[in-house]
């Protein structure tokens, strides 16, 4: 079943003159990535090579999660790169806000001051947690969440609503937030604070109340004319992807939606690239609009590039698997499968997910056509089954009407 949305945005600030990014619809799924300088883990130089490999594996969109309270990573970003750029404005916030300690009264002041700024910059989309309400925020203590909050950005928005016992500061901001979003045609990603960290909260109740408040704030962006998507799923098991997919449609009335991960298991411990990529086939063959992957690195330690590549890598092979299945497309493994049978390395490296790889392997072995790989070698079934064929062939031009061969051909 598939379960695409039926609204389609497109993601490009009105002061970019980069590419845009299409989701929804009957567009393929987008793959994100994550990246950003967190103080003391990497550097502005690391993240721009990180972000040059996005563009050699075909990432749609890049969101700078900076913590150190810069914006060189993210100027470079807009300024550079091919995808659509966004960013979780409460992270810049949440950074002057504790480096200077200013009084409750400033709070939306200096919110409103970020994105204003970071819209003139040019980002394409803002990741917002304004759903986290204070109404919602009160019953945690008495819900059975394993994980009661998922969101980072949530979390700080938390941190300041009990500080001050106020309201969240991006919900009292946000019909200003709309504004500057539909003067800059940037689109709002909701944010779900309390989606689930770990499938055992999959579905938990309080996670569904605020699946409902967030459409009520996609209706208000909707008659402010912004864009919007969802983000929604995280950690759910494989069993219940179709059924967060279907609750999509259900809940948001076909407004694009995307995932984390997702992540189908809490054990993959530095595997979670491949965890992801198993439950990211899956939800790209239902017709997700956006997937941000995870790398190895998920929960448990700064990523270095190459554990990007990797998970680059398995996610680019996750979504061909998905695409089958949504698109019904065998093209190019019709093409490769032809040429495997004649055992035709250097066709067979073309139209593999990966060609170069592929063909310096394949050079490196020292296969010629017509000859099988060493796992097989002589015994290989496509080699032996073209003397069978050659057999069959003669005894049929002797016998042009021979319908059976003997067993001993």
């Amino acid at each position: 079943m598939e379960y695409s949305s039926l609204r389609t945005i497109q993601l490009k600030n009105k002061l970019r003159t980069k590419a845009s990014v299409n989701l929804g619809g009957d567009h393929p799924t987008a793959l994100g990535v994550l990246l950003g300088i967190t103080q003391g883990q990497t550097s502005l130089e690391k993240e721009i090579e990180k972000a040059t490999l996005c563009e050699k594996y075909g990432v749609s969109t890049i969101t700078d999660l900076s913590t150190d309270g810069t914006n060189d990573f993210r100027l470079h970003l807009i300024n550079n790169a091919s995808q659509a750029i966004g960013t979780v404005p409460v992270y810049e916030f949440y950074y002057y806000w504790n480096k200077s300690e200013r009084e409750q009264n400033s709070i939306s002041e200096q919110l409103i001051k970020i994105f204003e700024k970071q819209a003139l910059e040019g980002v394409d989309f803002f990741s917002i947690q304004a759903s986290l309400s204070s109404a919602i925020l009160n019953k945690l203590n008495d819900s059975n969440r394993v994980i009661p909050i998922t969101s980072r950005g949530g979390a700080m928005m938390a941190e300041l609503m009990t500080r001050f016992n106020i309201e969240n500061p991006l919900l009292s901001a946000y019909d200003t937030i709309l504004d500057i979003c539909s003067s800059y045609n940037i689109t709002l990603s909701l944010v779900g604070s309390l989606r689930p960290g770990t499938i055992a909260d999959s579905f938990n109740e309080l996670h569904l109340e605020e699946l409902n408040f967030q459409m009520e704030l996609a209706q208000r962006a909707a008659a402010k004319n912004v864009q919007v998507m969802i983000e929604l799923i995280n950690h759910v098991p494989l069993n219940q992807l179709e059924k967060y997919c279907k609750l999509s449609h259900e809940v948001f009335g076909g407004l694009p939606y995307g995932a984390l991960g997702p992540t189908p298991t809490d054990i993959a411990v530095d595997y979670d690239d491949v965890a992801g990529a198993i439950a990211a086939a899956q939800v790209v063959g239902m017709g997700i609009s956006w997937i941000n992957l995870v790398t190895s690195a998920e929960h448990s330690y700064f990523p270095v590039i190459q554990d990007l590549e990797r998970a680059l890598k398995y996610y680019q092979i996750a979504f061909h698997v998905g695409n089958i299945s949504r698109y019904n497309n065998i093209e190019q493994d019709f093409k490769l499968s032809k040429n495997r049978n004649l055992n035709n390395w250097q066709q067979i490296a073309k139209y593999s997910i990966f060609p170069e790889e592929s063909s310096e392997k394949f050079n490196r072995l020292g296969y010629k056509i017509g000859q099988g790989c060493n796992l097989c070698d002589k015994q290989c079934p496509l080699v032996r089954t073209k003397i069978v064929e050659k057999r069959i062939n003669k005894i049929l031009e002797v016998n042009p009407n021979c319908k059976y061969v003997k067993h001993n051909v």
